[in-house]
């Protein structure tokens, strides 16, 4: 690999390291937390974001290969920003959070597509660096979709599915 490019800046940065470690941190801590209040979804998705971004310094055994930190901290925005606003009301109108949720997901496309460009021989301008994010996102919420029904079926999960066929078409 040639040290080009944004990728001889992020591997070589200390402070880059220092300040994604503690997201890196930010992160496991949010996802056990969120395991420990029972919300398994997002504890998975969180403990999937943090994975992505342990790739490149597991990868290649060195602490200071990682994705830039501002990278980071906008796939750990949207995490941060659910449990701030999800339940919360405001003039009676009660916040789901469904906005933060597809934000996370691109954010998490967002990574992919970082860490792909950065970490590996793949180079992407920028018009296929926006159309990889957006099908990856896609993709990433088609998949998300499916395991939350696959864990309501399987697991007895309530996601999606109440195990009532009729109400099944009715659910939001």
């Amino acid at each position: 690999m040639s040290n080009s490019g944004l990728s001889s800046v992020v591997e070589s940065r200390r402070l880059n390291a220092l300040l994604a470690g503690t997201l890196l941190l930010f992160l496991a801590i949010a996802a056990l937390g969120q395991f420990l209040d029972g919300d398994l979804e997002w504890a998975g998705f969180t403990a999937a974001v943090l994975a992505i971004g342990l790739v490149p310094p597991v990868a290649r055994r060195r602490p200071t290969a990682m994705l830039p930190w501002e990278v980071l901290s906008i796939a750990a925005f949207p995490i941060v920003l659910r449990a701030l606003v999800a339940g919360e009301t405001v003039g009676g109108m009660t916040f789901s959070g469904r906005i933060v949720t597809y934000v996370a997901v691109a954010a998490a496309a967002l990574l992919i597509a970082v860490e792909l460009d950065v970490f590996t021989t793949v180079k992407m301008n920028h018009r296929f660096a926006v159309v990889f994010v957006v099908v990856t996102t896609m993709a990433a919420s088609g998949i998300w979709a499916v395991v939350r029904w696959l864990s309501d079926v399987l697991v007895g999960t309530r996601f999606l599915y109440d195990g009532d066929p009729s109400t099944s078409s009715r659910r939001r």
